[in-house]
């Protein structure tokens, strides 16, 4: 189950990727909500700078947090 829930997230968020290429980062909002309404594997969603900042969440109190100190954060700049 984990596997298959697993996928689904990723292919999910890989669509959503493909669709920001030439989006605004503001044209998410509404994009988030309806994901999480379609995954229930997901809890929240967030677009993170190149610093690692929050800067849009489909949870308000993430906006500003940051996730640089995170190892998945790390992995992802060095390019990993």
């Amino acid at each position: 189950q984990l596997t298959r829930a697993t996928q689904t997230v990723d292919l999910v968020l890989l669509d959503m990727a493909d669709r920001a290429i030439n989006r605004r980062p503001d044209a998410f909002d509404n994009q988030f909500q309806n994901v999480l309404r379609e995954v229930s594997q997901l809890r929240a969603i967030m677009l993170v700078d190149v610093n690692g900042v929050v800067v849009q969440a489909s949870v308000e109190s993430l906006v500003g947090q940051s996730v640089a100190d995170r190892d998945w954060f790390r992995q992802l700049r060095l390019g990993g």
